[in-house]
């Protein structure tokens, strides 16, 4: 039993000690730190005020961020000066009429903050004018994929007339650069550019990104100040999303078929397209028209195929919830019949209906492909997905034309295309009559038929002068008529007079190849003389 009791002493006793040594080593510790702290605000007391601020920091000045406490002491001092806006009543606010200084001092082997010391600097004078000829910008980061204010990001402000300097966004997202000497109007300094540094994995938007030269335009991150402006900003940071699609048939079935998406994004109010190769049923987006996907946007995603099929999901943020742990959104595209619509096409040529015209109808949603050739009424039909995009494309003896369509579901479309003239010809018509001893200033009857356009041209009533010379047509008439020029064609010549009694014809045929170049041809009027003639 004695044993036992003197143990138990023993032990009360120790604990006793060591709760004794370690409450001195802790007021030791304490005592230190406040010198150190006390140093430290004392060196910043002595400097020029102009000086006060840390290095890189907001104000800029030349003290350490941090520093060793030194003399045996294992504890950092950490400095932190910020600007105090405190104007006096009826005096112009400047948002820096003196500064706040905070000495934190923290133990190195745990981090621990043994003690803080706060001091104010306040300029020897006022500032020129009070102050009135300085600036200031007012910095708000937001991030996108929350549309809230960020915390704890790093601002950045350089390349204007003032020291570069940085600091970092307040609960509200703020971060405010005061006693900023204005930017001349041109020249290198003649703008401020803001910059920001976030948590790994974000990055800035890129209309937020300073442009990176000294000129304008200026921008939410390209800042040129007037004397006594006070300049609001805000700067949007995201963590880049991604879209997955997965492909389904209408049996459920992963989709291998190949597919164009058009994705819309409610953020830039733009429609990008996209596809999925054939062979593949998932697909994942991490860019859309060259940039990162924006979260928080809401995207409409719609699939197509050239075989007529259809998805369109229904519209969903990305990511749907979890950001920023979670950036990805999951859309899946069930693939079923399009909705479909008519096409009616027309095409004429030289005024008339065109037969035999080539037809094709490209592009749409779908991005199909399809044709036909047009009937004698120059018409011809297609049934092809609802949409807009389509390219519809004529052609007919090496001429065309196009023109585009949009198609509803359930109803007809129709266009009408005009395909240009061919270019035209000159058929010299030799018109020679052995039986009609002379005639002259007589109607003769031309026309030329044939080729791909019927009825390609007529002279209705050429006269022939001067009239033969003699009986046997040495020095017959001519006449002239203009036809169009295409390729493996011929047309066929017929001229008609009527000497005397009308009513009364002789005629002549003869062929002309359609091909290029002006062409002569011959004509022999046959036929009875059914009346005697005079000149």
């Amino acid at each position: 039993m004695v044993c036992v009791i003197v143990i138990t002493l023993a032990s009360g006793i120790a604990g006793v000690l060591t709760s004794s040594i370690a409450a001195t080593a802790v007021a030791g510790d304490r005592t230190k730190a406040e010198q150190c702290a006390a140093d430290r605000v004392e060196q910043i007391r002595r400097m020029d005020y102009d000086a006060v601020g840390v290095v890189g920091g907001n104000p800029p000045g030349v003290v350490p961020s941090s520093s060793p406490c030194g003399n045996g002491f294992l504890a950092t001092a950490v400095v932190a000066i910020t600007y105090k806006n405190d104007p006096t009543p009826t005096s112009y606010a400047t948002a820096a009429n003196y500064k706040k200084v905070s000495v934190t001092i923290t133990r190195d082997r745990d981090g621990f903050a043994i003690t803080r010391l706060v001091t104010f600097v306040s300029p020897s004078s006022r500032a020129p004018y009070g102050g009135i000829n300085n600036a200031i910008i007012n910095a708000t980061v937001i991030d996108l994929g929350t549309n809230l204010a960020y915390q704890g990001a790093t601002v950045h402000l350089a390349n204007g007339p003032s020291a570069n300097r940085s600091d970092t966004t307040d609960v509200s997202g703020a971060a405010s650069f005061a006693a900023l000497t204005p930017n001349p109007t041109s020249g290198a300094q003649s703008f401020y550019d803001l910059t920001v540094s976030a948590a790994a994995g974000y990055q800035t938007l890129a209309a937020d990104v300073p442009p990176g030269t000294a000129t304008p335009p200026t921008t939410a991150s390209h800042i040129q100040l007037a004397p006594s402006q006070t300049s609001a900003t805000s700067l949007r940071i995201f963590k880049p999303a991604t879209i997955t699609l997965v492909l389904l048939d209408a049996a459920g079935q992963p989709y291998t078929g190949g597919a164009s998406i058009q994705i819309a994004s409610s953020f830039t109010g733009t429609t990008t397209t996209d596809s999925v190769g054939s062979g593949s049923s998932v697909r994942s987006i991490t860019t859309l028209g060259g940039q990162p996907v924006i979260p928080g946007a809401t995207y409409t995603i719609k699939g197509f195929t050239t075989s007529g099929l259809c998805a369109t999901p229904s519209p969903s943020p990305v990511p749907s919830s979890g950001y920023p742990e979670n950036v990805t959104g999951t859309f899946t595209l069930t693939f079923t019949a399009c909705p479909t619509g008519t096409l009616a096409v027309n095409v004429k040529q030289l005024g008339s209906n065109a037969n035999g015209a080539d037809v094709t109808v490209t592009g749409g949603p779908n991005n199909i492909s399809t044709g036909g050739t047009t009937d004698v009424n120059g018409n011809a039909t297609f049934t092809v997905p609802q949409g807009s995009g389509y390219t519809v494309t004529a052609s007919r003896v090496g001429l065309s034309a196009n023109t585009s369509a949009s198609i509803t579901a359930g109803s007809t479309t129709n266009v009408a295309i005009a395909l240009p003239s061919p270019p035209l010809k000159t058929v010299t018509i030799t018109v020679r009559d052995r039986l009609l001893a002379a005639y002259k200033n007589k109607p003769v009857m031309v026309s030329v038929t044939g080729g791909p356009f019927g009825t390609a041209g007529t002279a209705p009533a050429y006269t022939t002068s001067p009239s033969p010379a003699n009986t046997t047509n040495t020095t017959p008439a001519t006449v002239t008529v203009s036809v169009p020029q295409v390729t493996g064609y011929t047309y066929t010549v017929k001229v008609s007079v009527s000497p005397c009694v009308v009513g009364t014809f002789r005629t002549g045929t003869n062929t002309v190849s359609s091909a290029a170049g002006a062409v002569s041809v011959t004509v022999d009027l046959t036929g009875t003389l059914s009346c005697p003639y005079t000149p």
